[in-house]
């Protein structure tokens, strides 16, 4: 029988393409460098009940590497037969909602090893549910307890495992190994993961492999979306007439920071978003998507409700400011505190006035010295490395030899 091929196989549903590419750009393109051939597997057909989504990809795929394949199944069976001559390691972009279950099952069924690279350096966090939301706070709690489900779904072998996590969270290794239960667990293979490896982050690695320019040109605000789906999940839709409420102190507060330090502002936003929707709240400042990093890079301030894309400014050692608005959610006011209580930067109801700018400024330069536990402890865990070259070296070593 002849010897199937082996391959690196990335799995994620092809919506979150474009989100995927913007995060990840930088290990995507160090994988490429890597590894011969690279699929990019659309989990969509393979989940239950799958949905109907229409793709425009052409865009990203003149941005990915030409050794990226793209591969679309319709269904497992197709799945399947791609998989006749050919053994993958997975690398999984993808969840442990309900329907995503399957694509475990499947792993599992064909014997499949997988690993996840999540060394993006972001706070977890848990939401607050309400009694209020009913039916919304039952769907959270199921999608909660269907991740429950499936740890005892791979505890007994019915779905597959990660066999490595990679991650850049130093803190959460080391509150397992201080709890005896969790420590036992963990040696036993009994986490999701069965071996977690700390990295660095790739904000600590794209600022140490590319030397980017760094300047203090702009303040760059991280705008977030009211009404973007994981914002409604347990608040519900947030009426137009608050939404307008919200960008009218935003805006107020933008133009404030703008006349007291002179510098212009450029708003950036999510890959998913609608920018349209974004440049209409915000008609006196240029919105920019997928060049978030770019402009960190050029940022006298940064501002931000909540977002991942905080770890370049943070490692930069930017000065920052946390924002929140009497128009928020309560978990949305709570993600954001979340962030800069952990982080250590301020944070500021936008419906406050700036009465000294030059006050603010100290406060804003002090805070950055409290920066440090979190980059040692989140972003740059191993000095004089690079985590993409970690995650690499393993993934050859324990699959590729």
């Amino acid at each position: 029988m002849k010897e199937k091929k082996k391959y690196l196989a990335i799995l994620s549903p092809y919506h979150a393409l474009p989100s995927l590419n913007t995060t990840h750009n930088f290990t995507l393109k160090k994988l490429a460098e890597n590894f011969d051939r690279i699929y990019y597997i659309n989990t969509e057909n393979l989940s239950f009940f799958p949905k109907k989504y229409l793709h425009n990809l052409d865009s990203i795929k003149k941005e990915l590497p030409k050794n990226i394949v793209l591969f679309n199944p319709k269904n497992s069976k197709e799945f399947l037969n791609f998989l006749n001559d050919k053994d993958i390691l997975v690398i999984n972009f993808f969840g442990r909602y309900f329907s995503e279950i399957k694509i475990h099952y499947l792993l599992k069924k064909f014997k499949i090893k997988q690993v996840q690279i999540t060394n993006v350096g972001q706070i977890n966090w848990t939401q607050t549910t309400s009694n209020k939301k009913i039916l919304k706070t039952i769907t959270y709690r199921t999608h909660k307890l269907v991740q429950k489900i499936s740890l005892i779904l791979a505890n007994i072998g019915l779905i597959a495992k990660i066999d490595i996590r990679f991650l850049s969270n130093k803190t959460y290794l080391k509150i397992i190994r201080k709890n005896k239960i969790k420590n036992f667990l963990y040696n036993k293979k009994f986490f999701f993961a069965k071996e977690l490896i700390v990295v660095n982050s790739i904000a600590n690695d794209i600022f140490f492999s590319e030397k980017k320019n760094i300047s203090e040109d702009y303040i760059v605000h991280l705008d977030y979306n009211l009404n973007h789906y994981h914002e409604t999940e347990l608040r519900g839709i947030m009426p137009q007439e608050i939404i307008e409420k919200h960008y009218f102190y935003l805006e107020k507060f933008l133009k404030k920071l703008s006349n007291t330090y002179n510098k212009e502002v450029k708003v950036c936003i999510h890959p998913q978003y609608n920018i349209k929707e974004h440049q209409k709240n915000l008609p006196d400042f240029e919105v920019i998507q997928f060049r978030t990093r770019e402009f960190i890079y050029k940022a006298f301030l940064v501002t931000l409700f909540d977002s991942s894309s905080i770890m370049d400014a943070v490692l930069l050692k930017k000065k920052i400011i946390g924002i929140t608005s009497d128009t928020m959610g309560l978990n949305s006011v709570r993600q954001s505190r979340a962030y800069s209580n952990t982080i250590g930067y301020l944070n500021f109801n936008i419906k406050n006035e700036i009465t000294d700018g030059e006050k603010l400024l100290n406060i804003l330069k002090k805070n950055i010295t409290n920066y440090d536990n979190y980059i040692d402890s989140h972003l740059s865990i191993e000095s004089g490395k690079l985590g993409i070259d970690k995650i690499i070296g393993t993934i050859k070593e324990r699959y590729f030899i």
